[in-house]
């Protein structure tokens, strides 16, 4: 998978290594290539290409920017419809028999219920889809440390909305060398492509890092 930029020469390239670091240490630079990936993230159109085997994937759909690890939204609304899509597809498959039982112990009970009234009424059958949305159904979240609650947020998201990259906004500041490795290692070996956008000049590459440093006068290094 490679990740161009129409102003840079050298692309973003993932064969080579899952783990890929940006390096911008001109400030405002940094600001605005951050900007161009967050809009073309909600837009899907901009100046950053994205392909995998020549294919071109479409950006709205494959990337996600993480600005911080302290903000991790595990129920946002697209995750929320990708894992209500997934219980519909088992209900009315794998579990249609069941499904059916379900729906027709629910039309029971609430004609059960309308024997108590004093006025008739007709009850319909339950569409499951209202069943799942109602049952407040959420991913769980790890809560034992920062990385694996981010680590659970990365695996979540490829298998509910197939995201094929990450982008993590100064994780370095975040995480010490020996998380980093850790997180590296998971990712590698759970073949997720992660990008580190970063505005440092003091940091130095750690095993596991491929950089491309785009440097004060905007030259690529």
């Amino acid at each position: 998978m490679k990740l161009v930029f129409q102003d840079w020469s050298t692309p973003v390239d993932f064969s080579k290594k899952n783990i890929q670091l940006l390096n911008i240490e001109d400030a405002g630079y940094f600001s605005e290539i951050l900007q161009e990936l967050i809009t073309q993230q909600e837009t899907g159109s901009g100046k950053f290409v994205l392909s995998n085997r020549d294919s071109i994937l479409d950006f709205s759909k494959t990337i996600e920017v993480i600005l911080s690890p302290f903000i991790l939204d595990f129920s946002n609304k697209k995750i929320q419809n990708a894992i209500i899509k997934d219980f519909l597809r088992i209900a009315s498959e794998e579990e249609f028999l069941m499904t059916r039982e379900v729906q027709g112990v629910i039309q029971a009970y609430l004609y059960r219920l309308a024997d108590y009234l004093d006025y008739d009424v007709t009850v319909g059958e339950m569409p499951i889809i209202q069943l799942l949305k109602s049952a407040g159904i959420q991913a769980v979240k790890d809560e034992d440390g920062l990385l694996s609650r981010l680590v659970d947020y990365f695996c979540l998201l490829r298998k509910t909305l197939n995201i094929e990259l990450f982008v993590g906004v100064h994780f370095k500041s975040y995480f010490s060398e020996g998380e980093l490795k850790l997180l590296y290692k998971t990712m590698t070996l759970k073949g997720m492509n992660l990008l580190l956008l970063e505005n440092c000049s003091e940091k130095e590459m750690i095993e596991g890092e491929q950089w491309l440093t785009i440097d004060k006068d905007l030259c690529e290094i």
